[in-house]
């Protein structure tokens, strides 16, 4: 039976080579657009999920700010039981001048981390051992990417990077694998934390009031961040003195998995994005199918003459309605297939320049099982919604009307298929609207005059020892360079 309903799909497809073209292609045009955002989505979805246990990892926040105090971490590992780990980052300010050899950049992903790092996160250290690798002062971790750049051809195992031209002389202890990308912040180099007091003294990692330091937590399994959170009122009111100028602190917990799509506070490490694009891109990609599936139903309605007659000879030879239901959804689902090969391909030549438009670098990952599971859903959703209209309606001709020439083909079939192009240009003139919106937005950022000749600024990171030290010397040279038109300094960009 099976192999006679195939026969038929492949028959009614020769014969209809327009019909089945058109169909075809609207269906792999729909597919891969829809392909392409669910990539987008996924990835969205998958940041920071990586680390073995991403659901015990949780951040510390102040109210609106992500920095917290230096001692807050030991502290609640100390006073709470369900706390298990920290680790403590701090951002250094502004650029550092990385030196070896004849080897000199700036580099921005720069980092204090504390020895317990490693043990939080799942980043692999190459060469090193984790557990010590930042343990001592005037130690480094360097990413693979910095360590060919700055070693090229050499082991960097113990190696001594210099920092801020000679300020600080560091160790390299250990290599990492490049952070993944989709983490909520990226390093390049971690120092460790133990450098610190004798830099700057014992009290920068004591200090209740400095919130320049990002917290990180590991509970226990069992742990409820919400019971947790409620303690933190009684910490503040514990350890910071307030009559003696300690500020006001509201701390709160965030999940690591939810940082990158739920987190938008003050001083985040890097950009992140938001929820409701999740919900906006996948609205679309569904938006996206229906009209393809809108297009296909069309057809199947214009064509309704022609297979009632089908319909009618069938039935009069002993067809039930239940057979015919399955040989339309058959046939949708078998044309469903052909296109999903089609919009495969068309992906995968369509991806490096979608890569370059989002910034990321994706991929159909032909390896991940999850990724059939998505395909073959899409090919059944496209199937069934698709061929449901001739399946179920056009299944249900009765063949002495069809075979006398009386049913009326025109009615249902025209007021059905006037609904779904309304609906379908309804949708479309939704997509253009948006798109010319969000193009205007998009304009009006880039070219919106700022109240300077942005294309004549530079900045220079004055903050590096260098300039800073000989700070008004640096400013007279510039002066006296006809070129240089006027020239300021700010604690910050």
């Amino acid at each position: 039976m099976f192999k006679n309903y195939l026969s038929i799909m492949v028959r009614n497809l020769r014969k209809h080579k327009a019909y089945a073209l058109i169909n075809i292609s609207g269906l792999a045009i729909g597919m891969a657009c829809c392909m392409l955002i669910l990539l987008y989505v996924q990835d969205e979805l998958s940041y920071d999920r990586y680390h073995d246990r991403a659901e015990q990892i949780y951040r510390v926040v102040n109210r609106t700010n992500v920095g917290t105090p230096s001692s807050l971490a030991p502290t609640l590992e100390r006073d709470f039981p369900e706390v298990i780990n920290y680790a403590r980052v701090k951002p250094p300010f502004g650029v550092w001048l990385m030196r070896y050899d004849d080897n000199v950049f700036y580099e921005r992903q720069v980092y204090w981390a504390d020895e317990s790092l490693f043990d939080i996160f799942s980043w692999p250290l190459i060469q090193g051992d984790p557990e010590t690798a930042l343990k001592e002062p005037n130690t480094v971790v360097i990413s693979e990417a910095m360590s060919r750049k700055y070693f090229p051809g050499e082991d960097p195992m113990d190696k001594i990077i210099s920092a801020d031209d000679n300020f600080l002389h560091l160790k390299v202890t250990g290599v990492m694998r490049d952070i993944p990308r989709n983490s909520h912040f990226k390093a390049d180099f971690f120092f460790s934390t133990a450098t610190m007091p004798g830099l700057y003294g014992t009290g920068m990692l004591e200090d209740w009031n400095r919130t320049d330091f990002y917290t990180y937590i590991m509970l226990t399994p069992d742990a409820s961040p919400d019971a947790l959170s409620r303690k933190f009122p009684g910490l503040v009111d514990t350890y910071v003195d307030r009559n003696e100028g300690g500020a006001e602190q509201e701390l709160s917990l965030q999940a690591l998995t939810d940082i990158h799509l739920y987190s938008h506070l003050e001083n985040e490490l890097d950009a992140n994005s938001d929820v409701a694009y999740i919900y906006i891109l996948s609205s679309i990609a569904l938006f996206m199918l229906l009209i393809a599936c809108i297009n296909f139903m069309n057809l199947a309605t214009a064509r309704s003459a022609t297979r009632a007659r089908e319909v009618g000879l069938r039935k009069v030879l002993g067809a039930h309605r239940p057979q015919l239901i399955k040989q339309f959804l058959g046939e949708s689902i078998l044309m469903s297939m052909v296109a999903l090969v089609a919009a495969v391909t068309l992906a995968q030549l369509v991806l490096p320049t979608f890569n370059n438009f989002v910034g990321k670098e994706l991929s159909l990952g032909f390896g991940d099982g999850s990724l059939y599971l998505a395909l073959i859903g899409i090919v059944l959703f496209v199937g069934v919604v698709a061929g449901s209209y001739p399946a179920f309606v056009l299944s249900a001709f009765q063949p002495g009307e069809v075979l006398k020439d009386s049913m009326k083909t025109g009615g249902g079939g025209a007021i059905l298929r006037k609904t779904l192009v309304v609906v379908q240009f309804v949708i479309a003139t939704v997509f253009i609207i948006g798109t010319g919106v969000v193009y205007e937005q998009l304009a009006y950022i880039q070219d919106k005059r700022l109240g300077f000749d942005k294309e004549h600024v530079i900045t220079v990171p004055a903050a590096i020892s260098p300039i800073f030290q000989r700070l008004e010397s640096f400013e007279n040279a510039l002066k006296v360079n006809p070129r240089v038109k006027g020239i300021t300094t700010a604690s910050s960009l």
